[in-house]
């Protein structure tokens, strides 16, 4: 079960970031691109939103590990693109080591210990419109937050209160949102107000 409460029809990015890393990325000069086509000789950083990648970016420039970065544009990424899911939602992680090894984490959202088989149907079996996709009953349990602590505390390199500090200052600061996040506001503004339990203090 999803949450499609808002942002119904798009797809979720749970791949939210993809680092090839040849060893630790060094204080080395980025090579900044916004596009379908990027290049990178040490390391790169692919996000939903360019104010995300450019956290990954700086995390790397710092000395961070590839999971440092994948936990900072996670964070980033709940607030510039919450479409996505991030905090609100889930995913999987398929980590491979330098040295070759493996691992993998699923930390994909659940359905609450109270939802049962048919609960989206009415007494005749048949489905309940809207029930699967708007409001509570169309919420699973977030498990990301919960994935990106544990990836951080297995192979993070960087305190966590500095990979959240990207997220935290993009929050309190504002930053602009791109033309496409402004069409998909305007086209759902109505749906999000019908589905709000206080629509007259969301139409403010």
């Amino acid at each position: 079960m999803k949450n499609h409460l808002v942002f119904r029809g798009q797809r979720a990015v749970f791949g939210l970031l993809l680092l090839l890393l040849l060893a630790q990325c060094g204080p080395s000069e980025p090579s900044f691109q916004e596009g379908k086509t990027a290049f990178g000789k040490e390391a790169m950083v692919v996000t939903a939103h360019p104010e995300a990648t450019r956290v990954g970016l700086a995390i790397l420039q710092e000395g961070g590990s590839a999971i440092d970065a994948m936990v900072a544009v996670h964070f980033a990424l709940a607030v510039v693109y919450p479409s996505a899911g991030n905090i609100g939602g889930g995913g999987f992680m398929v980590y491979r080591e330098p040295e070759g090894r493996y691992h993998t984490l699923d930390f994909r959202e659940k359905a609450s210990l109270e939802a049962f088989e048919t609960m989206y149907l009415d007494a005749e079996g048949e489905v309940l419109e809207g029930k699967s996709l708007y409001g509570a009953t169309a919420a699973g349990v977030p498990g990301s937050v919960d994935g990106m602590l544990r990836a951080h505390a297995k192979f993070g390199t960087l305190p966590l209160k500095t990979l959240l500090a990207p997220a935290v200052r993009l929050a309190e600061e504002g930053f602009p949102i791109t033309a496409k996040q402004a069409r998909n506001f305007n086209n759902l503004k109505e749906r999000f107000i019908e589905n709000n339990r206080f629509p007259e203090t969301a139409k403010l």
